[in-house]
């Protein structure tokens, strides 16, 4: 089986030359260029955290369901503690990641971010 994942997100560069602008152009302060734009950012880190958590949970599925029904042996997969603790192990560690990008989330709402 062939697996595939297309990703919501492209990078670009954009570069421009010789450009000049009126102070009156300025968004924000002088300096703060850099902290503002990693505050528009925090946004961005919610989407993708909790789009890594997702993916993880559903690929984490597939892999129960493959060893449940795969039986080489006359017996499921999932029946053999050595392929059970890697996905309990798994399971615990996308639920505590779950839990981390709903305090993130909480945390962004209450305007409390920092970059």
């Amino acid at each position: 089986m062939r697996t595939s994942a297309t990703l919501p997100e492209h990078q670009f560069i954009v570069s421009f030359d010789d450009v000049q602008l009126p102070e009156n152009a300025l968004v924000g302060t002088t300096g703060a260029g850099g902290r503002m734009l990693f505050t528009g950012l925090n946004a961005e880190r919610l989407g993708a955290g909790a789009a890594g958590v997702g993916v993880g949970f559903h690929l984490l599925e597939r892999a129960a369901a493959h060893t449940r029904h795969h039986a080489p042996f006359g017996v499921p997969l999932g029946s053999y503690q050595g392929v059970q603790h890697p996905l309990a192990q798994a399971y615990a560690q996308l639920l505590s990641a779950r839990l981390c990008v709903y305090h993130a989330a909480r945390v962004y709402d209450r305007g409390d971010a920092q970059a």
